[in-house]
């Protein structure tokens, strides 16, 4: 009995010091919000000098409050932090062997645990159907065997179950040094209605580790035992719950003989105040005794109990703030270390690999996968190809103008959108006017020698090197979470085992011996063929349709951490297959037909104009109800989809192609979906892919059918709408009459499976919560819990307006859903919040959403057309912070045009800046390191990869040595080469091209051999095409001509080939 009284009192003042914690920390987030909202007061009535010094002054004290926030005391406030592990034995049961020892308290009993739990889902089985990929009875025979075959390993809908069971909430981990808890929590009540978000007294804490599970011990928050002391957390029933004052059960075995009670502590502790002494840099807690972790650490990890204090002290606790130097707090201060303190707790950044991030990993990754490093300068040559490029469309718009102005009158036909699409390198001369050639050079001029120095850049050197550390560290993979839950850092065999293992367990997929980019190239130009010589398509079409080098799609996935076991969300990718672009144009024919079906909703202003037209009030039964169908892209029956894209196509108004090629076309794509995914190769036997241009409309023109035949159900919803795969209605009747529906959606196709939610009161879609109030539908924000709302960070590399602009566009989307102006201001409140978590202003945040203020609703909802740029040149460059104002500098020298009647009239206005985004976090840590790591493409070893040089090569006069690329390939496009004569044993030769380089190679060899009239042979006319050797010099790519010309002059000029040391010759500009 003594040792119930100590671990009473134990847990009474481990309680009392957690409330003092608590009430500490909310009057340090009390006090960083009054200094807060004193700046937003100041920035709107004082001046700069003041608002500045109040800056100041607001940091430095909301950092020391932050300190105290985040220091040693909320080590001890930190639920579910980890404190030790107990292994069970790894047999194909050790789901269940955890269960017994957290119930138990040994894993011997795991047998009677899960036969318990398998009784339990046979009882209940409705409620773990949606769980299960197979029937729910085979599932729980598969459950029963203790064999350790893989399909009677547990899974999440094993795991609901022993939550339900033991009235527990079972938490997973895959990371215990930071361990980021996926909940379980599943309520049957006796009516047997489910409960999913109900907390738990008791908890369960497990670590999920190479497909083993393991048990942990926390410290933890709550009002039961937990499993930090085993001897505390057992149950025997499954209606028994353990209450501190009332437990009668304890365990010998685990408890601590001769455990002598704890002084009692009061568990009410007085009102706590924050004092702060300045000359020591300490505070001053006035309160009850409290629990300081670190110091007062045992080994065991149990907190131990400062001493009481005694006279003046008594009451009273001071302790000293880390300072600069210490490791953990760092030495940040200012807005940067809200960042960092912002960042933690927003769990942006998880880790699933072995590997041990860094402080500085951790916060690069924290900025969100959209963020853009800065660049200490201009990329002067990719900002000349851009400015080239402008040179190029003023020189065209001046050339055509007269021409132009009579095609405006009349619209393109629909071929005409994709043969336009068809480059040209027509480029008019220069001094055809002599006003344009001065003010296109004067602009340049301007542009260029007005660049800003480098300033302060939005990372630390730490951060910087953290960067190239990931960038470098080919052991990890890093992917964007499923469903925007942040950034995913996981072992590279992991990622790569997982993805097999979704592809191969899928039988929508199939492998293949070898890629199949080459028949899937000849089947395309089979058929483009035939439509050529039957008329149905003409020649520029036809070149628009074939491409020229194509290559097989690639196989991507996002980790789905919301998930237990966090499986993979496949991605296809069809971007230059051999099949794009008859992907593209089958795509387009149904856009009107998709877009007439009666539940056809184009987004969520849509959804909220069409729920506005239901006649009010509902009646008194209405539900609503939403469905998401399972898998749909590969679960398409695709004769049957081919069947409702017949029906379709046959009620086009202005048919582009004849129907039965266009199903021909489709047939194509279908068929010739493969893809690959590091060495292997795969092809699509089922539905259609997710990556693919035909997705989309293929998906929904069968859809459209499949809306028809769920609403043959005897009882039809009241109003019932779908975006893609996911649908929203409501019903009007009984529970029992919408699950016969629901059941009537799944028995129409075996492929199409939906999973059906429903309420009488509230339901989320798409991003709105929809509400039923007093007969009345209410629309308010919906945000899934998933959502990291990371906005673009205000020190990122964006364009000021884009930054600027952020608060008014997110406050539109508010102001649209919101029916109700409560919701909205609420929403609003929490918007800035988060806007000054990611360093916006308060005060410009605020002047933003003002001017949503003052907007109506109403005309939120009405369709705006959209605003086009009129006939205004594009300037289009890369943003950077060193550009000068261009906008200004266009504007400022327009006047030169205006010299010209001609040129005012095909200029009325001056050309319009637009700003393409720098490299972001996404495109080097995510997609580039994933194709590095994955696509390890090596040489084929054929005749001309056998002469690529791959060492350094010499100069034309063999003054200097330069570096090429040494992985590169025959097969590499968009690249500038070097072509060295092995008898000279120099360079003599630089190119460009977006050709492959066995084409361009190729072309020089038959100059050679024919002798043409070309620059090269002026060397080889003593020797012999075997003496050349290539090497790739620079690789460009999606960077257009004007660019590989910046670049291809550059190596001309580093390897000194002009005439007559080499054969390039002067190019005219």
């Amino acid at each position: 009995m003594d040792k119930i009284i100590s671990k009473k009192c134990e847990k009474i003042k481990l309680d009392a010091s957690i409330k003092l914690m608590e009430l500490t920390v909310q009057a340090c987030e009390k006090g960083i919000a009054g200094m807060s909202e004193r700046i937003d007061s100041l920035e709107a009535t004082e001046s700069e000098d003041v608002i500045h010094d109040a800056n100041v002054y607001y940091e430095r004290e909301r950092h020391r409050l932050e300190k105290v926030k985040k220091g040693k005391i909320n080590r001890l406030l930190c639920k579910d932090t980890v404190v030790g592990e107990r292994n069970v034995k790894g047999d194909g049961n050790c789901f269940y062997r955890c269960m017994s020892v957290a119930i138990y308290g040994t894993e011997d009993l795991h047998s009677e645990v899960r036969q318990e739990i398998c009784d339990y889902m046979s009882h209940h089985r409705e409620k773990f159907e949606c769980f299960t990929d197979c029937s729910i009875d085979q599932h729980i025979r598969n459950q029963r065997k203790m064999d350790g075959s893989i399909n009677s390993w547990a899974t999440e809908a094993d795991i609901y179950a022993a939550a339900a069971r033991y009235e527990t909430n079972i938490k997973i981990t895959m990371n215990k040094d930071k361990p980021q808890w996926h909940n379980h929590v599943l309520r049957i009540n006796d009516d047997g209605t489910e409960e999913t978000s109900t907390p738990s007294k008791r908890s369960i804490h497990l670590l999920l580790s190479n497909n083993h599970f393991t048990v942990l011990y926390v410290h933890q928050d709550d009002a039961v035992p937990t499993l930090k002391d085993p001897a505390l957390a057992c149950s025997t029933t499954q209606n028994e719950t353990v209450d501190w004052f009332e437990m009668t059960q304890s365990s010998a075995q685990n408890s601590t003989e001769g455990a002598k009670p704890e002084a009692e502590v009061d568990p009410k502790p007085e009102v706590l105040k924050v004092v702060h002494d300045p000359e020591s840099d300490s505070y001053e807690v006035v309160g009850e005794t409290i629990y300081l972790a670190g110091e007062n650490e045992s080994k065991s990890g149990r907190i131990k109990p400062q001493k009481s204090m005694s006279g003046r002290e008594h009451g009273k606790k001071r302790f000293k703030l880390k300072d600069k130097g210490d490791k953990n707090m760092g030495g940040d201060t200012g807005v940067k270390a809200e960042f960092d303190h912002i960042n933690s707790n927003q769990d942006v950044v998880t880790n699933l690999s072995k590997y041990k991030l860094t402080r500085e990993e951790i916060s690069l990754l924290s900025k969100g996968i959209k963020f853009i490093p800065d660049k200490t300068k201009v990329n002067k040559v990719r900002l000349l190809a851009d400015l080239n490029e402008w040179e190029r469309r003023m020189r065209l718009r001046e050339y055509f103008y007269g021409e132009e102005k009579n095609n405006e009158e009349t619209d393109h036909t629909l071929d005409e959108k994709f043969r336009l699409k068809k480059k040209s390198r027509f480029t008019p001369n220069k001094g055809r006017d002599m006003w344009l050639d001065l003010y296109i050079e004067t602009v340049k001029r301007d542009i260029v020698s007005n660049l800003k120095r480098s300033g302060k850049l939005n990372l630390t050197k730490q951060e910087q090197s953290a960067f190239q550390s990931l960038l470098d560290n080919d052991a990890i993979v890093i992917r964007p979470a499923d469903k925007g839950s942040g950034v995913v850092v996981i072992d590279k065999l992991d990622y790569v085992s997982k993805l097999e293992r979704e592809i191969e367990s899928s039988a929508s997929y199939e492998t293949t011996h070898s890629d199949r980019t080459q028949d899937s190239l000849k089947s395309v130009r089979k058929l483009a063929n035939n439509m050529l010589k039957e008329g149905a398509i003409c020649k520029d079409m036809y070149q628009y349709l074939v491409p020229r080098y194509p290559k097989a799609g690639s196989l991507k996935g996002n980790p789905k951490i919301h998930k237990s076991g966090a499986p993979m969300r496949t991605i296809v990718s069809g971007i230059n297959t051999p099949t794009e672009q008859f992907a593209e144009v089958a795509e387009h024919e149904l856009n009107q037909y998709v877009e007439s079906s009666p539940s056809f909703i184009r987004d969520t202003t849509d959804f909220i104009n069409r729920l506005r037209q239901i006649e009010e009030p509902l009646p008194e039964n209405a539900i609503l109800f939403t469905f998401d169908v399972e898998k749909l892209y590969p679960s398409v029956p695709r004769e049957e989809g081919l069947a409702a894209y017949q029906q379709a196509l046959e009620m086009r108004a202005k048919p582009l192609i004849p129907t039965h090629f266009v199903i021909e076309m489709i047939r194509t794509v279908l068929d010739n979906n493969n893809f690959n995914f590091g060495d292997r190769n795969f092809l699509q036997t089922d539905g259609v892919a997710i990556g693919s241009r035909l997705g989309k409309n293929f998906a929904c023109s069968y859809m459209r059918t499949w809306d028809e035949k769920l609403l043959e159900f005897p009882k039809s919803p009241l109003f019932y709408k779908r975006f893609i795969d996911d649908g929203f209605g409501i019903w009007t009747g009984s529970v029992d009459d919408l699950l016969d529906f629901g059941k009537h959606a799944n028995n129409i196709h075996q492929n199409i499976k939906i999973e059906m939610k429903w309420s009488e009161e509230k339901i989320e879609f798409l991003d709105t919560l929809v509400k039923i109030q007093n007969g009345r539908i209410i629309t308010d924000l919906y945000q899934k819990p998933t959502d990291k709302q990371l906005y673009i960070r205000h020190d990122s590399c964006h364009p000021s307006h884009t930054k600027k602009n952020l608060p008014y566009g997110l406050g539109l989307r508010l102001k649209r859903i919101c029916t109700r102006e409560e919701d909205y201001k609420r929403h609003r409140n929490e918007l800035k919040s988060q806007l000054r978590k990611r360093g916006y202003s308060g005060k410009k945040i605020e002047q933003q959403l003002q001017r949503v203020d003052q907007l109506k609703r109403e005309d939120l909802l009405q369709k705006n057309p959209n605003k086009k740029a009129g006939d205004r040149v594009p300037l289009v460059v890369t943003f950077s912070k060193q550009l000068p104002d261009i906008t200004n500098i266009l504007q400022k020298h327009h006047s030169i045009l205006e010299n010209s009647e001609r040129l005012q009239a095909a200029f009325k206005q001056p050309p319009l800046v637009a700003y393409r985004r720098d490299t972001n976090i996404c495109d080097s840590l995510i997609h580039m390191k994933t194709n590095r790591l994955i696509k390890k493409e090596t040489p084929c070893m054929c005749v001309f990869c056998q002469k690529i040089i791959r060492s350094d090569i010499p100069s034309a006069d063999r003054k200097d040595t330069h570096k090429v690329i040494k992985e590169a390939r025959c097969t590499d496009r968009n690249i500038i080469y070097g072509i060295k004569c092995k008898k000279c044993d120099r360079a003599i030769y630089v190119g460009e091209t977006e050709r492959t380089l066995k084409e361009r190679i190729g072309e020089h060899l038959r100059d050679i051999k024919n002798s043409n009239e070309k620059p090269i042979n002026s060397h080889f006319e003593n020797h012999n095409a075997k003496d050349i050797e290539y090497a790739v010099l620079q690789k460009l790519g999606h960077n257009g001509r004007a660019m590989r010309l910046l670049v291809e002059d550059i190596w001309i000029r580093k390897l000194n080939t002009l005439a007559p040391c080499g054969c390039n010759v002067q190019r005219n500009r």
